[in-house]
């Protein structure tokens, strides 16, 4: 069953973005996403908000931060790829949003290692 999040990019102007927001992967205390170009300059401070889903929408995000644009790279004609170093997060819903990545990560690693035998 593949992860769907539904992610909210708020750049440093205030300009909220979901449409073309896509979760790339995590680091130690920082996360990669594919924006809009356009979006977000190098050094920016930016908000991102993560919803496990369209559904829960209504309720509490996953993962709430406040973090600074480190990286930015052109990928495709209307996308960048940026790094975003947290900020402000709370470390619980960090280390519960690496939880959900890292049990995937474990059953895609079990399935890969069964189709090899």
């Amino acid at each position: 069953k593949s992860i769907q999040l539904d992610l909210f990019f708020t750049n440093a102007s205030g300009v909220q973005f979901n449409a073309g927001v896509e979760f790339l992967e995590t680091g130690e205390k920082e996360i990669m996403l594919q924006v809009p170009a356009k979006s977000c300059a190098l050094n920016q401070n930016v908000m991102l908000v993560v919803y496990k889903d369209m559904k829960e929408r209504n309720s509490n995000p996953a993962l709430s931060i406040t973090g600074k644009i480190t990286a930015w790279e052109q990928v495709v004609d209307h996308n960048i790829r940026i790094t975003i170093q947290l900020v402000q997060y709370e470390e619980k819903e960090w280390e519960r949003f690496l939880t959900i990545f890292s049990s995937r990560q474990e059953e895609i690693n079990a399935f890969l290692e069964s189709m090899r035998r």
